[in-house]
């Protein structure tokens, strides 16, 4: 049986959804600025080293991390107690 010891700790995983959020408008705010700029061709050649990949997957990386923190810090504990 899985207990935790500190449940309110496990309520600070709703913030993970909202970093998600606000990272993707971010991403979109950016995307639309880029094309006021120019030509996102010219840009993309100006930034060849530039992946939207490589940073999603470093951001959901991240996320990952924090839920992990999340559940670590909440105090799982396994097993049953006999009487």
């Amino acid at each position: 049986m899985l207990n935790f010891e500190h449940r309110e700790y496990l309520l600070l995983a709703f913030i993970l959804p909202l970093l998600f959020g606000l990272y993707l408008l971010y991403h979109f705010i950016r995307k639309r600025d880029v094309r006021k700029i120019g030509n996102p061709e010219l840009l993309n050649s100006l930034m060849p080293d530039y992946s939207f990949f490589r940073n999603f997957l470093k951001f959901m990386l991240l996320l990952l991390a924090m839920l992990l923190i999340i559940i670590a810090i909440s105090g799982p504990r396994f097993g049953s107690k006999l009487s």
